[in-house]
């Protein structure tokens, strides 16, 4: 499902540390009441990055822009706001609403839960998905959960996708009682459930062929490759594709777009791109330091080609 970005509703929370168990079950309250909303998609709440920090995040997505307005306008929405007052850091911005936000985690393992509720158990479903959230946000190195509802009347699966810092938090928390204690909870209203597992955002591209045991490089040096193959395959169909597909629906040609640009980065760019940074993406020795230093410098002389050659084209 494609969201339009006027359909995101991204809420900066800044919750007082002694609060946050508070914040805990207004949160459990609110994710029940805005997954019954109509047009309701997907929620994904971000905790404080830092231990010290108090900022949450909430991102909230709906199927149209005219079903967002009628929830942030809802009197649900005001009544939920105003219970969470008190629980707000009094500095003028204890919550502010962003219209263009993106939050990620660089540094980050995530598991991916496609569950298919049983007919007729949604709404039992989402209050103990709530309630799973609540007690998943206790445990150490939790980092978020995004949760999407089903994309149609027919389907039935839902999308949970939930990031910890490390492996090790994770497994922590999958193998907890209490998690096991919830599940079995749900057994009644879940008929199937399968996770899988994701590290590196782009491991299928930067998997090591020649040694399968080494660990993919950091997500930060994939995204600077990433970058570096996508920037003028995006100009390049913005200058002639495009025109070419004015004629049809923008959902459409932006599908296409999309499907091309991610094509030509794995066939033929990568086999080409990789071979030519291993060096860097996989350093090895004594001079690992300053072979970081050293590729760093390189992609960034490579943007800037990149941009002076492409730097009147959309002009």
């Amino acid at each position: 499902m494609v969201v339009a970005e006027n359909t995101i509703l991204t809420t900066k929370l800044r919750i007082r540390p002694d609060a946050f168990e508070e914040f805990a079950k207004w949160r459990e309250k609110m994710n029940v009441v805005v997954a019954a909303y109509p047009g309701f998609v997907s929620l994904e709440v971000i905790s404080p990055l830092q231990d010290d920090e108090v900022e949450w995040v909430s991102v909230q997505r709906f199927r149209s822009s005219h079903e967002l307005e009628a929830w942030r306008n809802s009197k649900e929405r005001e009544e939920l706001l105003a219970e969470i007052a008190p629980l707000l850091v009094q500095d003028g911005e204890g919550i502010l609403e962003v219209e263009k936000a993106s939050y990620s985690q660089t540094q980050s393992v995530t598991e991916v839960f496609v569950t298919k509720v049983g007919p007729g158990m949604h709404k039992a479903y989402r209050s103990w998905a709530s309630k799973i959230q609540q007690v998943e946000a206790q445990f150490p190195g939790y980092q978020g959960v995004y949760i999407q509802a089903p994309a149609s009347a027919e389907s039935e699966n839902w999308i949970t996708i939930l990031r910890f810092d490390t492996p090790e938090n994770l497994d922590n928390w999958l193998c907890s009682k209490e998690r096991r204690k919830l599940l079995d909870e749900a057994e009644s209203m879940v008929e199937n459930l399968e996770s899988h597992q994701v590290i590196s955002p782009f491991a299928g591209w930067f998997a090591d062929r020649s040694n399968l045991a080494a660990p993919a490089p950091p997500a930060w040096k994939q995204t600077m490759i990433v970058l570096l193959i996508l920037f003028p395959i995006v100009v390049l169909e913005i200058k002639f594709l495009l025109p070419l597909l004015k004629a049809l629906n923008p959902a459409f040609s932006t599908f296409i777009g999309n499907a091309i640009s991610v094509t030509l980065i794995t066939w033929p760019m990568m086999p080409i791109v990789l071979p030519l940074l291993r060096w860097w993406l996989y350093p090895k020795g004594k001079s690992k330091k300053a072979k970081t230093f050293g590729g760093i410098c390189v992609l960034l002389g490579c943007y800037l080609i990149e941009l002076g050659i492409l730097w009147n084209l959309l002009v």
